[in-house]
């Protein structure tokens, strides 16, 4: 797969996720408790994907963008 098809596959899946994360989390930053909406929060990896970590559900949850920014590349766990 070359880099733009990974890129387009990666877009489709989070528009496809996305809401699903937010729902399951009820759209609350699952670090610092924030409740927000589908335009101030994010979908985060749980174990970052530039460490292989899976786009699955379970390896998704919604951070406010601090809180995202913050956690970087980093595994908190």
């Amino acid at each position: 797969m070359n880099s733009s098809s990974m890129s387009e596959t990666r877009t489709a899946l989070d528009l496809h996720l996305r809401l699903a994360v937010f729902r399951r989390d009820s759209y609350t930053c699952q670090h610092c408790g924030l409740v927000g909406s589908y335009f101030s929060l994010e979908v985060d990896h749980v174990m970052p994907w530039s460490w292989d970590g899976p786009d699955d559900f379970e390896n998704f949850q919604t951070l406010c963008g601090p809180c995202n920014r913050r956690k970087g590349n980093r595994y908190v766990g």
